[in-house]
């Protein structure tokens, strides 16, 4: 599918957008926007080759019976028409952010101007095809791995500029020593002998190497005969993971299980540890918790020592004990067995009475899980990806202001269900926000102009002249304070001289 990618127009003309495919037989056209087909009318038109006339962001889809094949078209649009008003783009949103590989990562740009922005995104200077919507777009990186690390810049335009944010994705690696993503063990033991089995001397020092690799970097954890190893002054863990044993003896012996694990996995390593006792040779019992053992039937006891117990049932689990003596001493070994019992349903019962006397009823039968009844037995998970869904929307917390008008917002969780085991994250938003406006804030009044002076209260001699003024600048409203002071204000005044009636006699 040729054709260029973006395309330039001026505002109020119409844009010609091409996609040329060739195929065969011939490719089907299919043109969207917003993830809805765009069907030729009086206002779109769609060529034979695939061409639509109009403005906007497309996806042009050809398909035929070999595949299917989807280009985006942008058509950018400059230049003002009359009267057109615009505001250059401005960023509101963007995040930078680092993840782990294997996981899912997303990024979020919003602009605003006048008109809406278009926003798209580039990884290092190369395009990544992501959807703008409304000035808002997110780009989701599924399964990151190490090559998707690097600089993300979102990139918002409309006719009267651009503006630009970057964010640096980087990659935590689970760098690994196999080919496989979990921590491996490279089990090896101070002695030569094959499949990392060791047989030392009593009061040997004993070495059993786990050599792990990966980041994080793992834990180890020792086991012996399925028992965490317990560490002290003679069994000691070295910071490279192997396992030292000073002054080895006969209760030393057994199978040892080095477990590696970190965020990405686990792994085992295994290695069985005969420390030989040396002269006189010497003799070996069985027991079943301090009961000998007498070898018959179904359990016998081997040339090299070892027990062996045939068709195993529930009743032969229990704590076993190997103890070996001689006259300088005695040493006892124990195993724990668990023999597991599968459940198997037994027979079907007879069927029950019709539950209807007449017309139309049910009948039921029942078996139950007792032939045998399960014992010793483990639940097993098998660990499938469950992608997130998002639960219900929690109610809107309280408005951000007490009085006039404010914000309030409420949440969402990824949690109807959980994303586990690699599944993906909840699509969308988990916040939303609107405004509100509880009871108008009280308004103090406060005094307006005072007026003219008055007239003198008296036309001679001495008097008063007064002036008045209003709360009205403004009134005290919803609760407010009233005006503090006096509304009147008076001052003395002097008028003519009064007029002296005398008499001369």
């Amino acid at each position: 599918m040729e054709g260029p990618r973006l395309l330039t127009n001026r505002v109020g003309e119409t844009g010609e957008i091409p996609c040329q495919a060739v195929g065969n037989p011939k490719p089907n056209i299919v043109w969207r926007k917003d993830g809805r087909i765009i069907a030729s009318n009086g206002k779109y038109r769609i060529e034979n080759n695939g061409t639509l006339n109009d403005t906007g962001s497309y996806y042009c889809t050809a398909t035929n019976v070999i595949g299917r094949k989807t280009v985006e078209r942008t058509l950018r649009i400059q230049g003002l028409m009359l009267n057109y008003h615009t505001v250059p783009p401005r960023i509101t949103f963007s995040q930078s952010t680092s993840c782990d590989c294997k996981l899912k990562n997303k990024m979020s740009c919003a602009a605003e101007g006048i008109p809406t922005p278009l926003i798209t995104w580039t990884r290092n200077q190369i395009h990544v095809p992501v959807s703008s919507v409304d000035g808002h777009s997110s780009l989701i990186i599924r399964n990151a791995l190490l090559e998707d690390a690097g600089l993300y810049t979102c990139t918002a335009t409309n006719p009267a500029g651009i503006a630009e944010a970057s964010a640096t994705v980087l990659m935590k690696e689970f760098l690994l020593q196999t080919g496989m993503k979990k921590a491996k063990n490279l089990f090896s033991t101070k002695s030569y002998s094959p499949d990392g089995d060791t047989v030392v001397s009593i009061a040997e020092k004993v070495i059993l190497t786990c050599s792990v690799g990966g980041d994080p970097l793992p834990e180890i954890t020792w086991t012996k005969n399925g028992r965490t190893v317990e560490y002290n002054e003679r069994i000691q863990l070295l910071s490279n993971g192997s396992l030292v044993i000073y002054h080895s003896t006969s209760a030393d012996a057994g199978l040892y299980k080095c477990l590696a694990s970190n965020d990405a996995g686990t792994d085992i390593g295994v290695a069985m540890l005969t420390v030989h006792e040396g002269e006189p040779q010497p003799d070996i019992t069985w027991m079943r918790g301090w009961t000998e053992i007498i070898p018959e039937g179904r359990v016998s006891v081997l040339s090299n020592h070892s027990l062996r117990i045939l068709a195993a049932q529930l009743t032969d689990s229990g704590l076993y004990k190997c103890k070996a003596s001689n006259r300088l001493g005695i040493t006892i070994v124990e195993a724990n067995i668990t023999v597991v019992v599968d459940g198997r349903y037994s027979q079907w019962s007879e069927w029950d009475i019709c539950s209807s006397t007449c017309g139309i009823g049910v009948q039921f039968r029942t078996r139950s899980c007792t032939d045998p009844e399960p014992a010793n037995v483990y639940n097993v998970q098998f660990l499938l990806s469950v992608d997130g869904e998002w639960g219900n929307w929690l109610p809107w917390e309280h408005c951000s202001v007490s009085c006039g008008r404010g914000e309030m917002i409420r949440h969402r969780l990824c949690d109807n269900p959980m994303p586990r085991f690699d599944g993906r994250y909840c699509d969308g938003v988990d916040t939303e926000t609107q405004e509100c406006e509880s009871v108008p804030c009280p308004i103090n009044g406060n005094w307006g102009d005072w007026s003219s002076w008055g007239l003198c209260s008296v036309t001679c001699g001495d008097g008063l002249q007064e002036r008045y003024r209003d709360c009205d600048n403004p009134p005290a409203s919803y609760g407010g304070q009233d005006c503090i002071g006096s509304e009147t204000e008076t001052k003395p005044c002097t008028a003519q001289i009064c007029a002296v009636n005398s008499v001369i006699s």
